[in-house]
């Protein structure tokens, strides 16, 4: 919900948490393509996740480096897109 005020355009699923990404939250989702933006610490994890939900779900995940955009230093390593946004 909170990112949905800063980008109205796009449709925003929160998973609950960086370990709770799987293919039964993205089947609900009714886009083939779906842009994942993980927790700062989660990309990792979330890059191997993302291949094997591909694969069950048949749908087009895509992993977003959001973190490339800002200085590491600056938020702290469990940081999300939207602490990000509160931020600037």
């Amino acid at each position: 919900v909170l990112m949905s005020l800063f980008e109205p355009l796009f449709v925003w699923v929160a998973t609950g948490g960086k370990h709770n990404l799987n293919a039964r939250i993205i089947s609900d989702i009714p886009c083939d393509t779906v842009a994942c933006y993980p927790d700062k610490d989660a990309f990792a994890d979330w890059s191997k996740k993302i291949r094997e939900i591909n694969k069950e779900t048949g749908k087009n995940l895509m992993l977003i480096d959001w973190t490339e955009r800002i200085n590491p230093n600056r938020l702290p390593e469990n940081a999300d897109i939207a602490d990000y946004y509160l931020m600037n």
